[in-house]
């Protein structure tokens, strides 16, 4: 869980998608799980490396970008693309398109004008796709040290998995138990214990003990749960954290507040109503 890459794209994405989970309509947030439920729902059942929350900001950046196309003409919204680009770092030597040519000629779509500005079109979808991907993991690694809103947004999830039980248990049966509450994986993957050990910089999360073996050989620990699965809390990465064996004991699937030791914006430690400034 860790990545080297900063933009001014990623930190603006970051705070877009705090304000809009904490200050936004609930309209976008119901409309994101209806789009995006089943890849959702594989996130919750094991661990994958596309987290929930990528999906989440993948779904924020495509909605932006798509509104940007409705509200802007299309020589702004091809400055807005040129600028990720540039802020992704990723080369692109096209020349410009001419828009008064292509305005003269009423886009007869068969000029020289109209045919550059197709396949300029069409390598920027290109390239694009690539910047995005790449800002919202660099983005996902800013908001991954914010554990209240970790929590918050896997308490989101928790609702919707609840208010979805009857039919996320008819369609995945073998991965609900006779209550209908997620099953915890019969072993976690050798990348997630690294990536959240890493992440906790070696240490428990909740009493700040070291888990990694290096002060301590002896040391062990063990994956629990932000919001615990009998919460219908999860199996993403988000809602999982490393605990020393005393803590994870104690834990016993209550839904325990991490001492996180290091935020990483001083803006998060003041609650839900905190973002990225």
């Amino acid at each position: 869980m860790h990545s080297q890459f900063g933009s001014t794209s990623a930190y603006w994405l970051a705070n877009k998608a705090t304000d809009e989970f904490y200050h936004g309509t609930e309209s976008l947030l119901a409309y994101f799980w209806e789009s995006c439920w089943e890849e959702l729902t594989k996130c919750m059942i094991a661990p994958q490396q596309r987290t929930a929350l990528h999906v989440y900001l993948q779904y924020l950046h495509d909605f932006t970008l798509n509104f940007s196309t409705l509200k802007f003409d299309r020589e702004t919204v091809f400055e807005m693309h040129f600028r990720i680009l540039n802020d992704a770092k990723i080369p692109f030597s096209m020349s410009y398109p001419d828009f008064k040519a292509v305005e003269e000629c009423a886009s007869c779509g068969s000029c020289r004008a109209c045919r550059h500005l197709k396949e300029y079109e069409e390598t920027v979808a290109h390239h694009l796709e690539q910047a995005m991907r790449t800002i919202e993991h660099a983005a996902f690694h800013l908001l991954v040290h914010n554990k209240t809103f970790l929590n918050d947004f896997n308490m989101y999830l928790a609702e919707k998995l609840q208010d979805n039980l009857p039919r996320l248990g008819d369609l995945y049966p073998e991965d609900f138990t006779e209550v209908l509450k997620l099953r915890t994986p019969k072993f976690w993957p050798l990348w997630l214990e690294r990536a959240l050990v890493y992440r906790e910089q070696g240490r428990c999360a909740v009493c700040g003990r070291d888990v990694s073996g290096i002060m301590n050989l002896k040391s062990k620990y063990v994956v629990g749960y932000l919001v615990p699965l009998s919460a219908n809390g999860n199996n993403d990465p988000t809602n999982l954290q490393v605990l020393c064996l005393h803590c994870g004991r104690e834990q016993s699937e209550r839904l325990r507040q991490s001492n996180w030791r290091k935020r990483l914006f001083a803006g998060f430690s003041g609650g839900p109503h905190k973002t990225l400034k």
